[in-house]
């Protein structure tokens, strides 16, 4: 029974994961459409006669959702989230940096990175210690558990991409960019 619970607490937490991001992200996108709509062409009404037209923010709650969803199918059992695999990832490629840091890079909010970083120190992949220079501020490095992470997440991160052609990942990535960049992200 207890394996029950547990696993039926995971899927819990994943769904409300899941909510809060596509929350977060129609509040992003409904904010800026308007701003998209200049930038964006017409949308295309499908084949069949009475289909609604899709619009851009349908387009990325469906990716997002997509994405989320074949993250966690490739991931396993690891229960790795997206967003812990974003933080590991800037962690890995920076010299101990600040959480400070991670949220300029990640565009991840305070609190919400500190929760992050507090489940991946409790989990054993990250180790935070206060820096030298300001007794304030926590420098961040990866643990060997947090490696191994970050190397067997890396295919379930790119498995959405991997659907597209090189050039269209290329202008995907920068067109999703620019659009974090003018939202404020």
């Amino acid at each position: 029974m207890r394996v029950g619970t547990a696993f039926a607490s995971r899927c819990y937490q994943r769904l409300q994961r899941a909510v809060s991001s596509a929350r977060l992200l129609f509040s992003l996108c409904f904010q800026t459409e308007h701003r998209l709509q200049t930038a964006i062409p017409p949308p295309r009404r499908s084949r069949d006669a009475g289909a609604t037209p899709t619009s851009a923010l349908h387009l990325l709650h469906r990716a997002g959702q997509r994405a989320d969803e074949l993250f966690a199918t490739n991931v396993g059992d690891s229960g790795l989230t997206p967003r812990q695999f974003a933080v590991l990832v800037a962690i890995v490629e920076r010299d101990n940096p600040s959480q400070t840091e991670i949220v300029e890079v990640t565009g991840i909010d305070r609190s919400t990175l500190a929760d992050i970083v507090r489940r991946l120190v409790d989990r054993g992949m990250v180790r935070r210690r206060r820096t030298r220079e300001d007794a304030r501020m926590y420098a961040l490095n990866l643990t060997d558990e947090g490696k191994a992470a970050v190397r067997n997440a890396r295919p379930a991160a790119q498995s959405l991409l991997s659907m597209i052609s090189q050039r269209d990942r290329e202008t995907f990535l920068a067109v999703l960019e620019k659009i974090a960049q003018k939202t404020g992200g």
